[in-house]
């Protein structure tokens, strides 16, 4: 209840707390409940008068980098995915410079066949690289990058064993 005078409003307040909280809530679910039977009237009114509604919806829930991803020319395709290779490579350790790794994903871009096994690519297309020292390898599927992997490790766990053996 409205008062003048702020101190008997708060005290008010403070006397009545549980059923102002409690009445707030009835309110509230009584409103939520009438504005989604509003939203879901009013949408199944657009999906009954408008026919490209679903595909505006679509388009709406892309969201601004998606409709823009969808009409990027081929050559904008490729300039993004040189990008997040780039980006990606940097990330997992590869040390070269900027014009070697431009010519690396023109190179990746580029490649059909793995260049250990000669398999043809089915997305799983990597660039191996030494994971030790950063250093480019090959462009190679998948299971040629993870035995090379294995190579790497086991040669790594060699090395150290000998390296402790001769610190003795």
């Amino acid at each position: 209840m409205p008062y003048s005078n702020k101190e008997k409003q708060q005290k008010y307040n403070e006397e009545n707390r549980e059923k102002i909280n409690e009445r707030q809530r009835e309110y509230n679910k009584k409103n939520k409940e009438k504005i989604k039977e509003k939203r879901k009237l009013i949408y199944e009114k657009k999906k009954k008068d408008d026919t490209t509604f679903l595909d505006k919806k679509n388009e709406y829930n892309k969201g601004r980098y998606g409709v823009w991803k969808d009409n990027l020319t081929d050559e904008g395709k490729l300039k993004l995915q040189r990008r997040g290779l780039r980006n990606n490579w940097k990330r997992h350790g590869f040390k070269h410079d900027k014009d070697f790794i431009d010519e690396l994903t023109f190179r990746y871009q580029s490649t059909t066949n793995c260049e250990l096994c000669n398999k043809v690519f089915n997305n799983d297309k990597c660039a191996d690289h030494h994971h030790s020292s950063g250093s480019f390898r090959n462009i190679c599927c998948k299971k040629c990058n993870n035995n090379r992997a294995k190579i790497d490790y086991n040669y790594m766990k060699v090395m150290m064993e000998l390296h402790r053996y001769f610190l003795r």
